[in-house]
């Protein structure tokens, strides 16, 4: 893989609207056999993850095998690269026969949720055993890409997985397709040939329940987003007109349309709408937009008519529509030159609440399209604002080819990753060479765009504490951090982690961001404050009792290293010899620690052979005892209070009814007697 910058090459496309694209660097990834994109995914670390399929065994890029080297099956690829472009990681998923991409989503803990369909056996890192001809296939993967757990689910036919959402436990709904009949994972009867399928998963990936949708044609879900107004919106394509669950009709009878359908939290319909034209809508997508409603992406070859209000230019044009949250278009547009755009479906959303539309062109210049070609297809982005007005359109230019793909993100610095197959030779905006079909990515940031500096981090902190900065930067490809008070006083990374301050006080941050035009600078003083320090701690012991210094506002107790449940006094009688420690925490949360070793309890710490624990001691409401027998409670006078018979370890005793202060316990069995003592809080 190699790297090129070209740091001041501005490449101007005639129009007034055009931006000043400048090229960062490009990429091939990929292996000595055919490896093809399907996704660009921007993550939470400013980087990306480029996902597809992949025949290739480890080399150059790769650095696994495919799970049947040497044939025609592919495996699942997944790239995770920096800003900059640079590999931090690959993984191969899948088994011995086929098992296709659909797509990965970020996930809370800086992982990713890989998505597709597999119909192989137990093999390669597949798990889980065939359900049908083809299964819906899930893999978690960490920040590192390690796989965490693996998933297959399906009915008897044909199964997939196209998009999914992580939810506020942790859990997961996915979205798919099936045509499978009942049985197995799929719990409703079959409404057509395809169906929308929808699986809710736990954090794990277990299932909990599924629901089916559909008319009496086919239907290909392809995204599950979130509704403002609660629920969920699941999209895709339909043939089918009233039937099913389906009550909207096509505007054509027996082509195809966009089909959305709002769902509950539970997965009840609350209703559906078809989005379409007179004729066949494709590929579709949607997004969210950050203005709080929706737009819609699709291939279509359509006039006006339907919800379209715009004529095709020529052949098939990118189509798409922005609507309220009830789907009441706001605008639309038919995007397109003299020919053919193909490879239709990607559509991102950027910063600015606009949009990128992304596929392939036939066309020349002339409409939407600014420049020429240099081979049959290349890659076309345009850019739309929030308005549904052009703001920028990208051929992108490799050497003389027949590109298929074409996708394009934003990245947190506010540049733009494009991507296509990569077999086109070196030329154009290509430096790397591709040995087959690679994944080829180029990095371009807007010229005319301002830098502007922005981060966040947890700024009240504790004496010794490290934070981490969130760069939140836009239109930048460089940083320079400075550090007051800190262990660490500058640094050039995107995103600084690691950064500690062991003196109470408040501090500076500045963050230097520049771009092609320019830098910015951001100043926040006393950004950071650093609680002072708590004032220390020691235990003293009496008797059996060990006391910490009053004050703190919490107090945890732990004996030998192990939490003691309960145990959240200044004060804890031990219940046995070792070595016992206490972390107290004062009002602003700060914690100190207090040691105290070789304790020598009074009360012995067996009875029968078997070990006498009897937790929490101290406690507020039931203990646990972890033996049996008869047992008896005097309290501090010698009062005799009730007691009951122990059947089992395990069981519980409910003393809540007792006030606040010490009793005597005593457990009877085999013909003999122990007495432990009790703390009531």
């Amino acid at each position: 893989m190699k790297k090129i910058y070209i740091g001041l090459l501005f490449i101007f496309v005639s129009g007034a609207t055009q931006a000043q694209l400048v090229k960062q660097w490009d990429f091939s990834y990929g292996g000595y056999d055919s490896d093809f994109i399907d996704q660009l995914l921007a993550t939470a670390d400013g980087g990306f993850m480029a996902g597809g399929i992949s025949l290739s065994d480890s080399g150059f890029d790769k650095s696994e095998n495919n799970f049947n080297p040497g044939t025609f099956t592919y495996d699942l690829w997944i790239v995770k690269c920096d800003a900059n472009g640079n590999k931090l990681w690959d993984k191969n998923l899948g088994g011995t026969d086929d098992d296709f991409y659909y797509r990965s989503i970020n996930t809370g803990d800086g992982g990713l949720l890989v998505m597709g369909s597999t119909r192989s056996p137990l093999s390669g890192n597949i798990t889980n055993p065939p359900r049908g001809t083809f299964d819906m296939y899930l893999v978690k993967l960490s920040a590192t890409g390690a796989i965490q757990w693996d998933k297959r689910y399906g009915g008897s036919g044909g199964n997939s997985a196209s998009d999914g959402i992580q939810l506020a436990d942790g859990g997961y709904l996915i979205l798919g397709s099936t045509n499978s009949p009942q049985g197995l994972d799929v719990s409703d009867p079959s409404y057509g040939s395809d169906d929308y399928w929808l699986v809710r998963l736990d954090s794990l990936g277990n299932k909990l329940w599924d629901k089916r949708y559909g008319g009496n044609d086919s239907e290909g879900a392809s995204r599950i987003l979130r509704h403002p107004n609660g629920g969920f919106l699941l999209v895709g394509i339909s043939l089918s007109n009233i039937s099913g669950v389906k009550t909207d009709n096509n505007y054509a009878s027996g082509l195809s349309d966009i089909w959305t359908v709002r769902i509950d939290s539970s997965g009840n319909i609350l209703w559906d709408k078809v989005l379409g034209s007179l004729e066949n809508d494709y590929n579709a997508d949607a997004f969210l937009t950050p203005d709080q409603n929706f737009i819609f992406s699709c291939l279509n070859f359509a006039n006006i008519g339907g919800d379209k209000t715009e004529n095709t230019y020529a052949v098939d044009d990118f189509w798409v529509i922005k609507t309220d949250t009830s789907l009441v278009r706001i605008w639309d547009h038919s995007v397109g030159g003299d020919s053919n755009e193909d490879d239709m479906g990607k559509l991102s959303i950027t910063s600015d609440g606009g949009c990128l539309v992304s596929g392939t062109s036939y066309s020349n210049p002339g409409f939407w399209k600014s420049d020429l070609n240099n081979g049959p297809e290349n890659t076309w982005v345009v850019k739309i604002d929030a308005g549904g007005n052009k703001v920028w359109d990208k051929t992108v230019l490799t050497g003389y080819s027949h590109t298929e793909a074409g996708m394009a993100i934003q990245l947190m610095d506010g540049c733009y990753v494009m991507a296509n197959d990569g077999d086109g030779f070196v030329g154009g905006d290509k430096t790397d060479t591709s040995w087959s079909f690679d994944y080829w990515c180029v990095k371009y940031c807007d010229a005319s765009a301002a830098p502007v500096a922005a981060f966040t981090a947890p700024n009240n902190i504790c004496p010794g504490t490290c934070t981490d900065f969130t760069n939140l930067s836009q239109n930048a490809s460089s940083y320079q951090w400075s550090f007051q008070g800190a262990s660490v006083s500058s640094s050039t990374d995107i995103n600084p982690t690691g950064i500690c301050y062991n003196t109470p006080g408040s501090y500076d941050v500045t963050l230097i961001a520049t771009g092609a035009s320019g830098s910015d600078t951001l100043i926040l003083n006393n950004y950071i404050t650093v609680y002072p320090s708590p004032p220390p701690q020691g235990i003293q012991q009496s008797g059996d009792t060990l006391y910490a210094n009053q004050g703190a506002v919490t107090y945890q107790w732990y004996f030998n290293g192990t939490l003691v449940a309960g145990a959240t006094n200044y004060f804890f009688v031990a219940p046995a010899s070792g070595d016992y420690n206490v972390v107290c925490t004062d009002a602003n949360g700060c914690e100190v620690e207090a040691v105290i070793f070789n304790v020598i309890a009074s009360v012995p710490e067996f009875f029968g052979g078997e070990p006498v624990l009897v937790q929490p001691n101290p406690f507020t409401n039931k203990i646990t005892f972890l033996t049996k027998g008869k047992t008896t409670i005097h309290d501090s006078f010698g009062k005799k209070l009730p007691g009951k018979e122990i059947v089992v370890a395990g069981e519980q005793m409910d003393l809540s009814f007792l006030p606040s202060g010490i009793y005597f316990l005593t457990i009877e069995n085999g013909g003999k007697a122990f007495a432990i003592k009790l703390v009531k809080w």
